[in-house]
């Protein structure tokens, strides 16, 4: 099975003990479609306020395969599941997401967000919210 995650260089900065500020706008950077305008300055002020032993113990999780089971839990749902995926995104792979088995996938697919990264829901906040209501509405 292919990897979740893109090949990323800054990616590794969200999962270190010590982040120096150029390393958090860089990492903050990757949240959004590339070339996006909105402002990073409260990603990055999350970034460097985060417990660095936090991060390490992620990727120490990581590195052992306890998040592997994410793709066995979203397959094992019986009840509807959205997955709302940025187009742009620069951490996670769409084609990964799309090649899952995940029987109680909202509409059989997974939603994407024009023009939008990692953060849809702060670069197009209308469409993320309109995807959303209609998700819960369908839910009845």
């Amino acid at each position: 099975m292919a990897s979740a995650f893109l090949p990323n260089p800054v990616m590794s900065v969200g999962f270190t003990a010590e982040v120096s500020p150029d390393d958090a706008r860089a990492y903050a950077a990757s949240f959004t479609a590339p070339g996006s305008t909105i402002s990073l300055d409260s990603s990055i002020a999350d970034i460097l306020r985060t417990d660095g032993a936090a991060r390490a113990c992620l990727m120490a999780s990581i590195g052992e395969g306890r998040a592997a089971d994410q793709a066995a839990i979203a397959g094992s749902l019986t009840q509807p599941l959205a997955i709302l995926h940025g187009e742009q995104e620069q951490l996670v792979s769409l084609p990964f997401i799309q090649q899952l088995t995940i029987p109680s996938l909202w509409r059989g697919s997974v939603q994407v967000i024009p023009g939008t990264g990692h953060a849809p829901h702060l670069e197009d906040q209308a469409a993320f919210e309109g995807l959303l209501t209609e998700f819960i509405a369908e839910l009845g």
